[in-house]
């Protein structure tokens, strides 16, 4: 019965993820994955890109769901990167959005993000 529990929490991720996106389209588009455990994550593309709209994306996030983004710093190619996530809990599913940029593309922003480490 392993599986099917699951399979069911599974299940319930996916349905989470509908309602999301019928009832939230203006949000920015991400790549979806919904693991063997109940949980969603995003996933930006170009995430390895030097573009802002990583930036602006995950803040119109966090601004939803309601926390603050954290960043990672790394190096990737020699480049100082940094990643940007939230993570919480939507309708009882855990919910994860992330991407990197530049992390000159953070002195761009504007103010439109709170960066938290």
């Amino acid at each position: 019965m392993i599986a099917s529990s699951q399979n069911q929490s599974q299940a319930s991720a996916a349905t989470a993820l509908v309602q999301l996106l019928q009832e939230h389209p203006e949000l920015p588009k991400v790549a979806w994955r919904v693991p063997d455990h109940d949980a969603l994550i995003g996933s930006l593309h170009g995430s390895l890109s030097s573009k802002r709209d990583v930036v602006a994306a995950v803040a119109a996030w966090a601004g939803f769901l309601g926390v603050e983004p954290r960043r990672t710093p790394f190096v990737y190619e020699g480049v100082e990167r940094v990643e940007l996530s939230v993570e919480t809990v939507w309708r009882d599913v855990p919910v994860s959005v992330h991407g990197s940029c530049l992390v000159s593309a953070l002195a761009g922003a504007g103010g439109r993000i709170n960066i938290m480490t």
